[in-house]
């Protein structure tokens, strides 16, 4: 990375900013999980991007304020990478180093799997508790540990597997790639946190990008759907533009729900759309009623 590339991302990474893959990209991995709900649900997620095919696979889908931990800790990385450059750039993605050779050999033929997202490349850095909590706008208290801990626990045993698609449906596995989501060894001695970032997001960090503003979500963080709903807007709405979407879709998609949204679920929204606009430097107007209710996000440069 040059020096001009690394001052550019340095720009976008003052204060506690996340830069990740579009979230869209990311759409179907977590899920909301309210408290006193007794189990969280498996995860087994397909989408095809750029031609390919990804599956996020685990024993429970990570809750919204997991993905928040996720893009302090993405938060984390780029201020690493913006300040050491390649120096934090390993190749780890590979058990051995025969799985490294019939996976080069493979992207000989297919290009476009290294292109696009660069396999191989991990981001891999030393940092604390302390420091990703802080990222993530949080306090450090023991709860918060505790919390981060967990969170930690379920973003490690989520496997990423990517595959062309055509070759995939053909039962032609063995020429995919799988790596972890997140991976993470903590020391007691030192009281440090080794953490190596999948390669999706260590290529996001310096492509493609959704700018995450943790300051923010940081006032939500007791109300998932909150994060859920800044999430889906973020991933959706840049800078200098205005989207407008139907309430109850949103909603079916947030709560993974096909039924007809009842007036106090949409009203619950709504205020949520209210809180948003206060924090964020939005303009949100709601048109309509009932199943027909939409709200246009408007996000100027200068508000």
């Amino acid at each position: 990375m040059t020096k001009v590339q690394r001052k550019q991302n340095t720009n976008f990474l003052i204060g506690n900013y996340a830069k990740q893959e579009r979230a869209s990209m990311l759409s179907g991995i977590s899920s909301l999980y309210i408290t006193g709900e007794k189990q969280r649900p498996t995860l087994f997620t397909k989408k095809v991007v750029n031609s390919l095919l990804h599956i996020f696979s685990a024993r429970e889908k990570p809750t919204h304020k997991d993905m928040l931990y996720l893009q302090a800790i993405l938060s984390v990385a780029g201020n690493r990478l913006a300040k050491y450059g390649d120096e934090v750039i390993v190749n780890k993605a590979f058990v051995d180093e025969e799985s490294r050779e019939a996976f080069n050999n493979f992207a000989e033929d297919n290009p476009e799997i290294r292109n696009s997202f660069g396999y191989g490349s991990q981001i891999e850095f030393y940092t604390s508790y302390y420091e990703i909590l802080m990222k993530a706008g949080l306090g450090d208290s023991l709860n918060s540990r505790k919390a981060l801990k967990r969170s930690l626990l379920r973003l490690g045993r989520i496997t990423h597997e990517i595959h062309i698609p055509e070759l995939y449906e053909n039962e032609e596995f063995e020429k995919g790639h799988n790596e972890l989501f997140l991976k993470y060894d903590y020391n007691n001695g030192n009281g440090k946190l080794k953490l190596t970032i999948n390669s999706m997001f260590t290529n996001a960090l310096t492509a493609q990008f959704t700018l995450i503003d943790l300051s923010v979500k940081k006032n939500f963080i007791r109300n998932e759907r909150a994060l859920a709903l800044y999430d889906f807007i973020i991933a959706r709405v840049n800078r200098g533009e205005d989207q407008h979407f139907n309430l109850d879709r949103v909603i079916k998609v947030l709560e993974e729900n096909t039924d007809d949204i009842d007036k106090h679920t949409r009203k619950k929204y709504k205020k949520l759309l209210e809180k948003l606009n206060d924090y964020v430097d939005w303009n949100i107007q709601t048109y309509g009623t009932g199943e027909k209710l939409v709200f246009n996000v408007d996000w100027k440069i200068n508000k």
